[in-house]
């Protein structure tokens, strides 16, 4: 994501709040997580809103640290509208 966003901060409040964006803590918060951005990444880049691209981005960052710190020999690649294949 290369551009700038100019983020409605009621609408991105909305958006966070069905989810739980927070340091993730368990596999059950994962698997939430990772569910979350799979859909919006399903809805296709071109398609977010800049509130849905920059909650994506955020989340992005918090399942690839969880697997940095739980998971260090898991290969997760969320950016860009882009998944990788996770090896567990």
């Amino acid at each position: 994501m290369s551009a700038i966003l100019t983020v409605d901060p009621k609408k991105y409040a909305r958006l966070a709040n069905r989810i739980v964006v927070k340091a993730i803590e368990t596999e059950a918060e994962y698997d939430h997580m990772v569910a979350a951005v799979e859909q919006l990444m399903d809805k296709g880049e071109d398609r977010l809103s800049p509130e849905e691209s920059a909650l994506l981005e955020t989340m992005a960052i918090l399942v690839q640290a969880y697997d940095d710190h739980h998971h260090p020999e898991r290969k997760v690649r969320i950016a860009s509208g882009r998944r990788g294949a996770r090896s567990d």
